[in-house]
């Protein structure tokens, strides 16, 4: 081996092992980067500091427009610089990355200003990068009252500004009168709906007072003070009084007119059933087949006959349907029909195996994305069951 190759040889592995103490021996040095202090235009009170969570808290006054507020102090340790949010700032390449106590130290073309409607993180870099989140409240009472004002309060968006007034229809938009406004703080666009977009605000305010009413209507009902009918009524006309609707055209809008045309377009073929003999005659074949088995095995056969039919059809239906027949075979073999008429109003309500038979049932199989199988699956056992627990639960709380 030549001198120069060993020259050579013996400069490569200086040189490796002089790379290798630099990358692996010789470490950055760790310099934390640290908010000092930060200050805002019209801020109120001093900056809360957690230099754990890295994290300020401030408030400012109702003046300023939050989305757009200059910072007038910002100062870190010198070996920071600082990079905050470039989509909160109002000019992203104008803010300084270096530290400042006054506006009068920075350039002309400076913008210090930053959107605080949210958290607002700040990078600060070193030799590592730290990042810290400044929070900036505004404690404003906003509010608006406008003549024709119908509904809640006004809803208020911050993140459009804009406030949506719900008014009557009467209301002309073109002269509306305005008899409180408070939206300090910032730009604020006030925009008018009429009463049908209104109708969709809830009257929570109501909600107790409506709770009451349905309250003692129960009362009344379960005590038999007044009959049934007339306790339904005093309580609708005392909703509307208590303001709990918006006015009569609201209560009308809230009716079930399908349930009603319903019931009322089976009554006449309960009534038809009943005066052509077809009540008679499935009453007859209910007694003359079940009958002899006594009172319970018949109020079983009509239970399980109200719970097949109301599989296909409403519940509200079964029931019209089923109650003449119920009555007319309690009354052949000479026992109370209390019972029997109970079994149907239970086994047109307990209906789990057909999405149709209830509104419930079809409510939730959208939502849900139930087939008709996952009713019967499901259902049907249930439904048995809960039969077979009736059948002999009522007589105890209803006897022959």
């Amino acid at each position: 081996m030549s001198m120069k190759t060993l020259k050579y040889g013996i400069t490569a592995l200086l040189a490796c092992s002089l790379s290798a103490c630099i990358e692996n021996d010789i470490p950055y040095p760790y310099i934390e980067g640290v908010i000092q202090e930060i200050q805002l235009a019209d801020m109120q009170g001093d900056a809360v500091f957690n230099n754990q969570t890295r994290t300020i808290e401030m408030t400012v006054g109702e003046d300023v427009f939050i989305d757009s507020v200059p910072v007038t102090r910002l100062i870190t340790n010198e070996e920071a610089q600082i990079y905050p949010d470039a989509e909160a700032c109002v000019k992203a390449s104008g803010f300084p990355n270096f530290s400042f106590s006054s506006s009068q130290e920075l350039p002309a073309n400076a913008n210090t200003a930053i959107d605080f409607t949210k958290p607002v993180q700040f990078l600060l870099q070193t030799y590592q990068d730290y990042v810290w989140t400044v929070t900036v409240n505004q404690e404003i009472e906003r509010a608006i009252e406008v003549e024709h004002q119908a509904g809640q309060a006004p809803l208020f968006d911050f993140q459009t500004h804009i406030v949506i007034i719900y008014v009557t229809e009467e209301a002309d938009y073109r002269n509306i009168k305005i008899n409180k406004l408070n939206l300090e703080g910032s730009e604020w666009v006030v925009v008018g709906q009429p009463m049908e977009r209104a109708a969709k605000v809830p009257l929570s305010d109501k909600a107790p007072v409506a709770a009451l009413i349905m309250l003692l209507m129960v009362v009344a009902m379960v005590f038999n003070l007044l009959p049934a009918v007339l306790c339904t009524l005093i309580a609708s006309i005392l909703m509307i009084l208590t303001g709990c609707f918006r006015n009569v055209e609201a209560a009308y809008k809230t009716i079930n007119w399908e349930s009603i045309v319903l019931i009322a377009a089976m009554l006449p073929m309960s009534l038809a059933l009943e005066k052509t003999g077809a009540s008679q005659f499935i009453s007859n074949s209910l007694v003359s087949g079940l009958g002899q088995f006594g009172p319970i095995a018949l109020m079983a056969g009509i239970y399980f006959t109200t719970s097949l039919m109301t599989m296909f059809i409403s519940n509200t239906a079964t029931a019209v349907l089923l109650a003449p027949i119920a009555l007319q075979s309690a009354e052949q073999i000479g026992v109370s029909p209390v019972p029997f008429l109970f079994a149907v109003t239970v086994a047109a309500s307990m209906c789990f195996a057909s999405p149709f038979s209830t509104p419930p049932n079809a409510l939730v199989m959208p939502a849900g994305q139930y087939t008709f199988m996952d009713y019967v699956k499901v259902g049907l056992p249930l439904q048995i069951i809960m039969g077979v627990v009736m059948v002999f639960a009522l007589p105890l709380l209803f006897p022959f």
